[in-house]
C-alpha cells in the first residue's frame, strides 16, 4: 500500500474534468429535470468533511478544503457554454465543505454576476444552515437540499455519532417549503443497536413532513 499522498491546499489548481473525452451529452440528459427542461451537471467544490458519522470514511479525509467562488463559477460557465447545462449538482460531502464561511461568498457572488442565470443543489445537514443563509441561497438559485437526518432515533443518532437536533430539521424543512426550496431527508438504517423500537421511532418522526408532501 502506498503511503497517503499530501493533501492538496490549494484546490484552483485542479484542471476541470476533461468532460469533452466522453459523451457528456447523454449524461446531461439523464439526470435533467423541468420544464422547460434543464440539462444537469455535477461539480464538486471541496473536499474533506467536517462531520464525523460512525458509517461514512470521507475519501479526502476530515480536513476541508474549499475552490474559490471565482474557480467554481468558471467551471459552472464553461459548462453553460460547452454543455448547455443550466442546472449544478454540487456533489460535494458536504455543500462547500459545510461552513457559513464558504457559502454566503459563494452564494454573493452568483449575485454579483447577474448574467450567469443557473439552478443549483447539494446535500448539507441541518444544524449548518439557518433563515439567512437559506434566503441567500435562494437567490443565488438553489431550488433543492437534500438534508443528511439518517435517524429519527436519538438513541440511534447518538450510536452514529450524528449530532442532529431533530427539532431544528422540522424548522428548516419549514424555512424551505416558505422560500420554495425542495429538500430530500437521507435516511440510513441498520445500525448496531437498531430494533423495530428506534424503526418505528423514525417512523413517527418522519411522518411530521406529510404537510409538506
Amino acid at each position: 500500500l502506498n503511503k497517503p499522498s499530501t493533501p492538496l491546499s490549494n484546490l484552483d489548481e485542479i484542471p476541470f474534468p476533461a468532460r469533452d473525452l466522453i459523451n457528456f451529452h447523454n449524461y446531461k440528459r439523464r439526470f435533467s429535470l423541468g420544464n422547460p427542461l434543464l440539462y444537469t451537471a455535477y461539480v464538486i467544490t471541496s473536499r474533506g468533511c467536517p462531520l464525523n458519522c460512525i458509517f461514512c470514511n470521507p475519501a479526502f479525509g476530515r480536513k476541508v478544503r474549499v475552490r474559490s467562488p471565482e474557480n467554481i463559477m468558471e467551471e459552472v460557465l464553461l459548462l453553460q457554454k460547452d454543455f448547455n447545462c443550466n442546472f449544478i449538482f454540487f456533489h460535494d460531502e458536504v455543500l462547500l465543505g459545510g461552513v457559513k464561511k464558504h457559502i454566503i461568498p459563494f452564494c454573493e457572488y452568483i449575485l454579483s454576476k447577474r448574467k450567469a442565470k443557473f439552478y443549483w443543489a447539494g446535500t448539507t445537514n441541518a444544524r449548518l444552515l439557518d433563515k439567512e443563509t437559506l434566503q441567500l441561497m435562494k437567490k443565488a438559485g438553489c431550488i433543492e437540499i437534500c438534508l443528511g437526518v439518517e435517524s429519527g432515533s436519538k438513541t440511534i443518532l447518538k450510536e452514529m455519532r450524528k449530532s442532529n437536533n431533530l427539532e431544528q430539521v422540522k424548522e428548516i424543512a419549514a424555512i424551505c417549503e416558505r422560500l420554495g426550496i425542495e429538500y430530500t431527508l437521507s435516511l440510513l438504517t441498520n445500525t448496531f443497536s437498531e430494533t423495530k423500537e428506534t424503526l418505528n421511532e423514525t417512523k413517527n418522526y418522519l411522518e411530521y413532513f406529510n404537510k409538506f408532501y
